[in-house]
């Protein structure tokens, strides 16, 4: 799941915006990559006076048969600069620092790890972005077998 601070045309929300790779771990074999194929599952979408639909979130479904294991490390990137906001601007993608908060299971935000609590701003909380508009947002997790 992908969450924007405001609505996104999804008529942006194209095939090729957003590629998920996969770099396998664990104990068996190592180091082999392979893309996982998916598409955008329905956004929650919101209509506005005839200007088109927007969305403050999507999910970006796996669409292929491989499927995850120990150790696997998921590559997720978005081409924020092929998305648009409200204005027609590229969405502000850039991944700050490592330090924007992960989505826990109830929607909350958690803390931020490490050393740096606040931005350089000195106001927080840590978002993407840079004020540029446009670039790519990568990020990753690894697999755990419960």
């Amino acid at each position: 799941m992908v969450r924007f601070s405001s609505g996104v045309r999804t008529d942006t929300l194209r095939p090729g915006v957003v590629e998920i790779q996969v770099i396998e771990g664990g104990s068996g074999r190592n180091a082999s990559t392979w893309y996982m194929g998916g598409r955008f599952a329905e956004p929650d979408l919101e209509a506005e006076d005839g200007c088109g639909e927007f969305t403050e979130e999507f999910r970006y479904r796996q669409t292929t048969r491989e499927s995850l294991q120990d150790g696997d490390r998921v590559l997720i990137t978005v081409r924020a600069a092929f998305l648009l906001d409200r204005c027609c601007r590229p969405v502000d993608g850039t991944h700050v620092g490592g330090r924007v908060p992960t989505i826990d299971d109830h929607n909350t935000r958690s803390a931020a790890h490490g050393g740096c609590d606040l931005p350089p701003s000195g106001i927080g909380p840590w978002t993407s972005g840079t004020g540029a508009g446009g670039d790519v947002f990568e990020s990753w997790f690894f697999v755990k077998e419960r």
